[in-house]
């Protein structure tokens, strides 16, 4: 998470061209690692017989709110703000997920 929050913020404040796409790539990998870990631990903590049932929970979540309700409000931020601010909103909304997981509420 620390990785895809790190590339979040360098695209918000990146310059050029070759910048962006590099803290483009590292946000791409970081939330990839981020995605890979979840699936693997809700396969493995779910118990098999149910298994079908909270994957297709998990991606109606993902992808039927969670996508368009962020490009929703990415766009809205981009249009209102400019495109840096709404990167950096994306980059503290990441970070800030990324402290939680190092507090007690995970536990």
């Amino acid at each position: 998470m620390w990785i895809a929050a790190a590339g979040a913020v360098g695209c918000a404040f990146a310059v050029g061209v070759p910048a962006a796409v590099a803290a483009s790539a590292v946000w791409g990998l970081g939330y990839l690692a981020v995605v890979l870990a979840a699936v693997v631990w809700r396969q493995l903590s779910t118990p098999d017989r149910l298994r079908s049932r909270v994957n297709t929970a998990a991606r109606m979540a993902a992808y039927g709110v969670g996508y368009p309700l962020g490009g929703v409000l990415g766009g809205w931020a981009a249009t209102a703000a400019g495109p840096h601010v709404a990167m950096g909103g994306a980059g503290a909304v990441v970070a800030g997920v990324a402290v939680l997981s190092l507090s007690g509420l995970r536990r």
